[in-house]
């Protein structure tokens, strides 16, 4: 069902969350094997309108007065909202713990001259990396007033760490290692985490006037 918010939409000051380039998205693509164009399913649908704001979806069918409670299509806002929530799950996607041994098996299967066979295991980790969507820990903001501790692991394809503020999460990382770094020696695995890790938190750990 597509409404006329004409009017609605002249009053609307949308919010502006621009497209990723297109040249940027095709550079994306090189080497690249398979190509496909998901559609998530009521996309709109997904997004819960804010309740104060319901009230400017009202229609009126046959019978009766009705009002969205999640954003329809047709508000101006919309493209943009939806956008930016896509985007958001993109980046916290790399964000749970094990992400990248629990997201292995789907990585494995994008590589570059790896048949497409989908099997149980993938099916799998599609079920565990959805899961830890919906478990996904809250980050805190830090204090740079307080010490914040590393921690780093490693094991023979992947590698991960934690930055945490009095026990609570500041930020994570996980990561599959490339071919190249797979043939190190184990110890140069840790090595790499501890290296990564610095890289990643750089702003953090220099701003803070304690590390333990």
């Amino acid at each position: 069902m597509v409404m006329n918010y004409k009017e609605v939409n002249a009053l609307t000051i949308a919010p502006d969350f621009p497209l990723t380039p297109i040249s940027t998205i095709l550079e994306m693509l090189g080497g690249a094997t398979y190509f496909s164009s998901p559609d998530l399913e009521s996309g709109y649908h997904k997004i819960r309108m804010a309740r104060e704001d319901q009230w400017k979806t009202s229609f009126r069918p046959v019978i009766g007065l009705f009002e969205y409670k999640v954003i329809p299509v047709g508000l101006k806002g919309a493209p943009a909202k939806f956008q930016a929530n896509s985007q958001l799950l993109s980046t916290t996607a790399t964000r749970p713990r094990d992400y990248a041994a629990v997201a292995r098996p789907l990585v494995d299967l994008t590589r570059k001259g790896v048949p497409f066979r989908w099997t149980e295991a993938h099916t799998q980790a599609v079920r565990q990396l959805r899961q830890k969507l919906i478990d996904y820990t809250t980050l805190q903001i830090p204090d740079t007033v307080k010490p914040l501790s590393l921690f780093t692991d490693a094991s023979g394809f992947a590698l991960g760490a934690v930055l945490e503020q009095e026990g609570r999460p500041i930020g994570f990382l996980s990561q599959t290692m490339s071919p190249a770094h797979m043939k190190c020696y184990i110890y140069n695995h840790g090595f790499l985490a501890l290296v990564t890790a610095l890289d990643k938190w750089a702003h953090l750990l220099r701003a803070s006037k304690g590390t333990a």
